[in-house]
């Protein structure tokens, strides 16, 4: 078995002009070195792991850099940083939190829907419910969280 490429290299983090989005470029071909169009990848920002999806936009490959990896790295559009950037080949599984397992208790049904959506809308949803501060906050947003599973058993 052939080892898989790992890219080394410095990028400057850019912003898009119309949305409160930050970037960087990918200079290398990426089909070319990892024969593949779209591709899981692990990408070490100055030692800080994202993993994530690595695919075109707008006919060019990019990175996007959350605010979190960004808060993590304390820095922002303008200022450089190394990269490094591999295939993932790991399962990508996330650990449910106790409010989460809690609420599949009662909706046994939504789960099935929750475990059909990909490894970065798991994510995204236990972020957005454990970063609630107040309980309230938590509450409504329980309800939406059912309601847009919900809405993905309807199509």
């Amino acid at each position: 078995m052939s080892k898989q490429p790992v890219i080394n290299f410095s990028a400057v983090i850019q912003k898009d002009d119309k949305m409160d989005v930050t970037y960087i470029d990918i200079d290398f071909d990426v089909e070319n070195t990892f024969g593949k169009k779209r591709l899981k990848v692990k990408v070490w920002y100055d030692n800080v792991l994202y993993r994530g999806l690595l695919t075109k936009y707008k006919s060019v490959y990019h990175l996007i850099i959350n605010k979190e990896i960004r808060a993590q790295l304390g820095k922002n559009a303008g200022d450089t940083i190394q990269v490094k950037i591999e295939e993932d080949l790991d399962e990508r599984n996330v650990e449910l939190p106790q409010v989460m397992i809690d609420f599949f208790r009662k909706e046994k049904k939504l789960k099935a829907v929750f475990d059909k959506m990909s490894y970065t809308h798991h994510k995204e949803y236990i972020n957005w419910l454990t970063s609630a501060k107040k309980e309230e906050t938590l509450q409504n947003r329980l309800i939406k969280f059912k309601e847009l599973l919900l809405a993905k058993t309807k199509k």
